[in-house]
């Protein structure tokens, strides 16, 4: 996790499946070999024809002059070494608020990885449009699924949720949060797990029985069988 930039899995240029390296800062960044490259005869569609964007930014906000709590010369790479994956996995029993927080802190291991991507700069993963865009682009976070290593990188944000979940008793049915990101600063500070309204969580019990289960709600039936769900508000028990 430390070297990113010299990482193996960006020396794969295998045309068909490589993930290919860095991009070429005199041509926009562009990827120029492996499989999502234009060599390749790759791609993407959304939202128009072009190749993919990857710019390695270990400092991403190292130009940050207006949020006093962050840090410009931080390494975006100190976010998600062993030792901090593993400060998530085994701490904040039972506390989802303290776990979540942590993990999505601005410099939290969540968002460092797509900054080191290029979040914040000329990439896919910024969700800038490229300099042969059409006059309809819009610039959009949507981009970012267009970079693979966003859904191996958020694959591994799952398995640091699911690891912390089983770890300890405590944690397996901790959750609360609000149904609206919270963008700036001041409300991610106030709402770090999201804004109201707050999520519900729904535990589903599969009963083979006509009868009613006590303490469920009938919402859904089968023939002889009925689907049923308890709904818990934010602290996920049932």
């Amino acid at each position: 996790a430390h070297d990113v930039f010299n990482s193996l899995i960006f020396q794969e240029s295998d045309p068909e499946s490589g993930l290919g390296g860095w991009g070429n800062p005199e041509r926009d960044m562009r990827v120029e070999d492996g499989g999502f490259s234009a060599s390749s005869g790759f791609f993407l569609s959304y939202p128009y024809p072009h190749t993919l964007r990857r710019n390695f930014t270990l400092q991403p906000d190292i130009n940050e002059t207006k949020r006093p709590n962050i840090n410009p010369e931080n390494m975006a790479n100190t976010s998600f070494t062993p030792s901090e994956v593993q400060k998530l996995t085994t701490g904040f029993a039972g506390d989802f608020r303290a776990f979540q927080t942590y993990l999505e802190a601005i410099q939290g291991a969540h968002f460092s990885v797509h900054a080191i991507m290029g979040a914040a700069t000329t990439s896919d993963m910024s969700g800038q449009c490229t300099n042969e865009a059409p006059p309809s682009c819009i610039s959009s976070r949507i981009f970012g699924a267009n970079e693979p290593m966003f859904w191996l990188h958020h694959a591994m944000v799952d398995k640091v949720w699911s690891d912390w979940q089983n770890i300890h008793p405590l944690n397996r049915d901790a959750f609360s949060g609000g149904s609206v990101q919270a963008v700036s600063d001041d409300d991610f500070d106030k709402y770090p797990v999201g804004m109201p309204p707050d999520l519900q969580v729904r535990v589903f019990a599969f009963v083979k029985t006509g009868k009613a289960h006590k303490g469920f709600n009938e919402d859904y039936r089968l023939p002889s069988y009925k689907w049923a769900f308890h709904t818990a508000q934010s602290k996920g028990r049932s």
